[in-house]
């Protein structure tokens, strides 16, 4: 994170130094990207011109080549961020500037730009808010947890994507944790799966058969693990289950209720719903916040 606010400071530098030259805020030509659109109305235009320069930044991006040099165990060795994929969406494109109106007989025409170092600026701001949240996420266990996993990697593509077009702009590759993440995030997080019935049945080995894979969908099933997830199944009425996820200090992180409504009674005729059932209701939990 260190290199991050040294990167901060530096871009920060650089505008002040150019607000200093000049009151009117004037940077060389080259210091921004520009964008044209045309629309029946100003604002219309206006859109038009900012997806022009959306298109140049990804061109931009594309285009670059990219990588970066990370230090490994006193070794260094080359990663290539080259073939991430850019989402098609650069979003929150803030401080864009219309230097050009024009609107004749067909409409209306906009020429707009955008400062590359402050948003080189603001692309470290958000890189930084990026770590930090990762590394929240993992800081217990050393790992993202099955409720943290998916949500680590929709932060960790923007992260990406934040790297890759600061990297174009800058033309200066960003040290960056790319591959640290990259490397928790290759396989979902290990548990061992242990199961609880509330009274013998000649069902418990079939319903243990049918969860175990659905939940085996969201995390590497490991009888060695050091954390765990236990599945609580109780014959009520209705069959009722609680997966309860524990972290490596042994504390519940994750509760989720499951009412089946598969009738006790007449299991044989609907266990072909259970898993459908606890895959969802998984899948719904974990959506959660996304």
């Amino acid at each position: 994170m260190y290199r991050i606010f040294i990167c901060l400071f530096a871009l920060l530098l650089a505008s002040c130094a150019k607000n200093e030259k000049s009151k009117e805020n004037h940077y060389p030509d080259n210091a921004y990207i520009y964008g044209e659109g045309y629309g029946s109305s100003y604002e219309l235009a206006k859109q038009a011109a900012i997806k022009d320069i959306t298109t140049a930044l990804q061109v931009n991006v594309r285009y670059s080549d990219i990588s970066s040099i990370t230090q490994d165990n006193n070794s260094l060795s080359t990663f290539g961020m080259s073939n991430v994929y850019l989402d098609s969406n650069i979003k929150n494109l803030s401080n864009v500037e219309v230097v050009e109106s024009q609107e004749n007989k067909d409409g209306f025409k906009v020429r707009a730009r955008i400062n590359k170092i402050i948003m080189q600026s603001q692309l470290i701001e958000s890189i930084y808010k990026e770590e930090h949240q990762m590394d929240n996420m993992i800081k217990t266990c050393g790992m993202p947890s099955l409720r943290d996993f998916n949500k680590m990697k929709t932060i960790f593509t923007t992260y990406q994507n934040d790297i890759l077009l600061y990297n174009a702009l800058s033309k200066l590759p960003l040290e960056s944790e790319n591959a640290k993440y990259q490397s928790m995030l290759n396989n979902p997080p290990s548990y061992e799966l242990r199961f609880f019935f509330n009274t013998r049945s000649s069902h418990n080995k079939d319903i243990e058969s049918i969860i175990t894979p659905e939940i085996g969908r969201f995390v590497s099933i490991n009888p060695d693990s050091n954390i765990h997830i236990d599945v609580n199944v109780e014959y009520r009425q209705n069959i009722e289950i609680i997966i309860k996820v524990y972290d490596c200090n042994n504390s519940i992180i994750l509760q989720i209720p499951i009412n089946t409504y598969i009738n006790t009674a007449n299991y044989d005729n609907n266990r072909q719903r259970l898993g459908p059932i606890v895959y969802k209701r998984i899948l719904d939990e974990l959506n959660k916040g996304l």
